[in-house]
């Protein structure tokens, strides 16, 4: 299960370099993160529905985001939980099954709001009350490609790209077991599915993006790179492998280079904390002070 993990906070206006070797781990967290800390105490969001029981009996919430009358899951779509005065307590994203959680709560009305890149944002009311576990689908309308009108270069997120319409079978199986073994903790078994899925279909650009992502876990710069570049040669619009070029780049000081990645990322996923992050350390650390407190 992915580890919840806190979110670093920029601060300061130390011109002090710092060594790549201490920038490195942290660029882990941020490109295999899918859930952030809590704002509340005790609060958790987690991706899947692996929330433990309470013994205590404390409410909890489990759930899966669904793809409009498919009912197929959504990976990597926000979850955020507000409570009812409007505060914000908890976000994550969803596995790759489309589910999530969010433990820890007590009883009263709170309400979620769940977004993505390619779908038309949603939110809906809970109300929690001691007991078992609440289960909830959400289920999200694509965009209209009317709706997609942005900032010069900005790709139309919903219009689905060629090579995403001819997966085979098989090497959709093979991609999916591939994201299970990598949100358990398994880089090295899920690099083997992930090629595997490659090899059955050459231009599956998910699959190289994901092989980019788990190379890093192993601590394979140059293989991630080298998949990450695969990946945007298929895909130009893959926002998961813009990022995570953008983000190993700037890992390597190539400042310039990672600025234009994750740029484009940004434009592809405006609501990805992590872009957002990585290009305020990335301006941070050229010592662009204004730039990095926008982002």
């Amino acid at each position: 299960m992915p580890k919840v993990v806190r979110l670093p906070l920029l601060c300061g206006r130390s011109r002090q370099a710092i060594p790549i070797g201490g920038y490195i781990l942290p660029l882990l967290s941020l490109i295999l993160a899918i859930a952030v800390p809590t704002q509340a105490q005790g609060v958790r969001g987690v991706p899947g529905r692996q929330a433990p029981m309470r013994s205590d009996g404390r409410p909890y919430v489990e759930g899966r985001v669904v793809a409009g009358s498919e009912n197929s899951g959504i990976h990597v779509a926000e979850v955020r939980l507000y409570h009812q005065t409007g505060s914000e307590l908890a976000r994550t994203s969803t596995n790759s099954q489309g589910e999530f959680s969010f433990y820890g709560l007590v009883e009263g009305t709170y309400e979620l709001s769940v977004t993505h890149p390619d779908f038309q944002p949603k939110r809906t009311t809970l109300r929690l009350q001691m007991g078992p576990a609440l289960g909830v689908s959400i289920a999200l309308k694509p965009k209209q490609s009317g709706s997609m009108v942005g900032p010069a270069g900005a790709p139309a997120a919903a219009t689905v790209p060629v090579w995403a319409l001819h997966i085979p079978a098989e090497a959709k199986k093979e991609y999916e077991r591939g994201m299970e073994q990598l949100e358990a903790g398994r880089a090295e078994k899920s690099l083997k599915h992930f090629e595997a899925a490659a090899r059955l279909y050459p231009e599956y650009a998910g699959a190289y993006s994901a092989m980019g992502t788990a190379s890093l876990k192993l601590g394979r710069q140059e293989q991630g790179m080298a998949a990450y570049q695969k990946a945007l040669e298929i895909d130009l619009n893959l926002p998961e492998a813009a990022f995570g070029l953008g983000a190993l780049l700037a890992a390597q000081q190539r400042y310039d280079e990672a600025e234009e990645h994750l740029l484009r990322a940004r434009l592809l996923s405006a609501h990805n904390w992590r872009v957002h992050f990585e290009l305020g350390q990335l301006y941070w650390r050229r010592g662009e002070w204004e730039e990095s407190e926008t982002n």
